[in-house]
């Protein structure tokens, strides 16, 4: 969360600022953080978890049924929906949606995930 607290103001284009646009950053644990994997994620990697749309439990379950596609701020990199039907845990590139809501004020909302998302999916 320190590390998106950090970067955000660079990681969101000012239109979307600036239009009051809802966005959904999926923020991996902290533990992802200390991997070997991503020891310091590069720009790309975080604009990779940004969905600039509001995006909750139920609109995920209602509007984006499995092997959907969710554009981010990463063009061309959609993020793809994995859930399975009838599923009790929600995922998104194989990754599964721990926490819902961590944050949400209206124009930020956080969900937590269990590690990053994988852009060669």
């Amino acid at each position: 969360m320190m590390i998106l607290e950090q970067t955000l103001p660079t990681l969101i284009p000012s239109e979307l600022i600036n239009n009051n646009t809802t966005l959904t950053i999926f923020c991996p644990t902290d533990n992802a953080f200390f991997s070997l994997k991503y020891p310091q994620p590069p720009f790309t990697l975080l604009q990779y978890h940004i969905f600039p749309t509001k995006l909750n439990k139920e609109a995920l379950k209602s509007s984006h049924p499995c092997e959907s596609k969710l554009d981010t701020l990463l063009g061309g990199h959609p993020l793809v929906v994995t859930t399975l039907p009838k599923s009790q845990s929600a995922s998104i590139n194989e990754v599964k949606i721990k926490d819902w809501e961590i944050f949400n004020d209206g124009q930020v909302i956080v969900q937590g995930i269990e590690d990053f998302f994988n852009p060669t999916m």
